[in-house]
Parts: C-alpha cells; sequence; structure tokens
C-alpha cells in the first residue's frame, strides 16, 4: 500500500484494499473471551456505548450483562416473544477477547495489549504461495480469524493452531474491510459486514451471499460489538471521523470527528478496532523508516497517541463481539 508519491496514494486511497487500514481496540488483555473491529484495507471499528460486563471484562463467556461470568444470554427476550436459545459450546472460547492485528511486512497475527501498548505474536500466516499479502482481517466469536488478502480471497484462520482454509467467498463486491455485529444487545448471534469504497453489505459466513445494505457516505473500514453496534471510519474526509451505522439502511446514527487525525494524503496503511468503549486506529503514514502509530479514541472524540513507532505496518484489526464494549 506504499506510494513513492502522494499522487500515487491519492488514487490508492481512491481503491479499498489499496490505502490506509485503519484498526482500533479498547483493552488487549487476552484473559477474556472475544471482541471483533474490523481490519485490512479501510477496516472500521466498533465502538462501546453502555456499560456491558464492566464489573469482570475478561469474562464475557455468557454475554450476561447482570452475570459477566455466567454462561447464558440474560437479555431478555427478543420483541418477537421467541425463546431465547443458548449459545453454542464453542462461544466465545478465551482467546478472542483481545485486538487482533496484521502486520503486512511479515504477514504475521499479533495482539495489542491496550494496557502495555505492545503487540504479541499469535503466529505467521500460511495461506498459500499464491495468496499475496493480506489486507483486512475480522474476527469471528469462535476464535476465527477471516482474513482478506489484496486478490480479495477470503481466508479463514484459527486463532489456536493457525491453520489457514480458502472459503467459498466469490463476488464482484470489490477490496473491502469488515466487521462483525451482534443481532441484538448482548446476543451471541452476529452477522459479518463489509464495506467497499461506496456500499455497505452483509456477508454471509455459511452461504457466502452478498446482500447489500445500502450507499456509505464514503470509503470506510468497518468494526462492530456486542451491543449491536456498527461502526465505521471514514479517514478520507475532513475531518476524518468515526460514524455508527444503521445495520439495516447503512444511516449515519452518530459522528465522532476526528480532530488532529493525519491527512489522507499523508496516510500509507491503516486498520480500526474497538475494545472497551474505545477505538484503536492503527495508522502508518508515508516516509522512510515510518512505522505503524496508535491512536486510541474515547466516545466522545478525545484522541492521544498509544504507541509510536511501533516498528510495524498494521494492514488489518479485529475483535470479536465476544468482547467488553464499554469499560
Amino acid at each position: 500500500m506504499s506510494k513513492s508519491t502522494l499522487s500515487a496514494l491519492v488514487i490508492s486511497l481512491l481503491v479499498l484494499g489499496c490505502g490506509p487500514d485503519l484498526s482500533t481496540t479498547g483493552d488487549g488483555s487476552r484473559n477474556g473471551n472475544t471482541v471483533d473491529a474490523g481490519t485490512g484495507s479501510f477496516d472500521a471499528g466498533q465502538n462501546g456505548g453502555g456499560v456491558v460486563d464492566a464489573g469482570n471484562p475478561g469474562g464475557n463467556n455468557g454475554n450476561d450483562a447482570g452475570n459477566p461470568g455466567g454462561n447464558t444470554d440474560d437479555a431478555g427476550t427478543p420483541d418477537t416473544g421467541r425463546p431465547i436459545d443458548p449459545p453454542p459450546e464453542n462461544d466465545c472460547k478465551g482467546l478472542e477477547d483481545a485486538i487482533y492485528v496484521i502486520d503486512k511486512d511479515r504477514e504475521a497475527i499479533y495482539y495489542y495489549d491496550t494496557r502495555e501498548a505492545e503487540f504479541n505474536h499469535v503466529g505467521d500466516l500460511d495461506c498459500g504461495q499464491f495468496a499475496g499479502q493480506p489486507a483486512s482481517m475480522s474476527i469471528a466469536r469462535n476464535g476465527v480469524a477471516y482474513v482478506r488478502y489484496y486478490d480479495d480471497t477470503l481466508y479463514a484462520v484459527n486463532l489456536e493452531t493457525m491453520e489457514c482454509e480458502e472459503t467459498e467467498y466469490e463476488s464482484d463486491f470489490g477490496h473491502f474491510g469488515m466487521g462483525f455485529a451482534t443481532t441484538r444487545v448482548n446476543g451471541f448471534e452476529d452477522e459479518l459486514f463489509i464495506a467497499n469504497r461506496s456500499q455497505l453489505a452483509r456477508l454471509n459466513v455459511n452461504s457466502w451471499d452478498v446482500t447489500t445494505v445500502g450507499t456509505l457516505p464514503s470509503q470506510s473500514e468497518l468494526t462492530g460489538n456486542r451491543l449491536g453496534q456498527l461502526w465505521a471510519i471514514l479517514p478520507l474526509e475532513v475531518p476524518a471521523r468515526v460514524v455508527e451505522i444503521n445495520k439495516e439502511n447503512a444511516r449515519v446514527e452518530r459522528t465522532i470527528n476526528l480532530e488532529g487525525f493525519p491527512s489522507a494524503f499523508t496516510i500509507d496503511t491503516f486498520a480500526f478496532a474497538n475494545w472497551g468503549g474505545d477505538f484503536f486506529i492503527f495508522v502508518r503514514q508515508n516516509g522512510m523508516g515510518e512505522s505503524t502509530r496508535v491512536y486510541q479514541v474515547s466516545g466522545d472524540g478525545s484522541m492521544s497517541v498509544a504507541a509510536e513507532d511501533t516498528g510495524m505496518n498494521v494492514v488489518g484489526a479485529g475483535v470479536s463481539t465476544c468482547a467488553t464494549a464499554a469499560r
């Protein structure tokens, strides 16, 4: 995604997957269960509003806001009156309550510890000699990372074994960022959303069908959370902004302006994720010796630099919907 000139960068920013990759996360502890923030080229993350599992951030196995350590989904009965089904046995396996990122140059997955601002090696990607380089990532509740490569091939990577399997995804949707969001607050059922430079769509991970939801304001990356929220980062706008997206029609519901965020003309790669109610944006700017810088953005828009000169080139980030959504 690196460009030798600013004009080349502008061209690359117009094509999702060839531009920056923004990823965010909240509290990179691996001791809890999962949260998935979008990753890859232009992958927006998830913001957490409200207090979910604040009493025991690491123990979201049951998605039970009243009893964080429980094994049931105590969110109440849906409006339809249908009884709530119990979560599957492999729900929130325990390795997923963290922000996972992809280093493009090393072709490896790391988890980002937000408390220490450190990257910890999970494993190297081995998705075939013709796969090219990774571009975006999202994390499912069962500990599987969905990784899009620059040729738009989508792979399923087991985070425990790093076994990589090509999915049956085939579409002319184009380069996309992605993120999971639950279908309802504190539910265990979630769905994967993908975004190219102008459209939001659902991607069914069983049938691999793509269903268009609506039009987005500009190129974006995605992330969602256990509160049923879907968030996008729009780095090409002035100012850049993080927005909550309506999952039914792609309408912008809330906006957080990112004052002081790097100019789109200087961004080489970026990724985006949410953990604990904060957004984490991973940005590498153009220039010799530049590496990914990590920005942390709170729900009120306050932004700070969480890590500088990381020595990495992060192009994707993900966190599952098991993870803590707010602190």
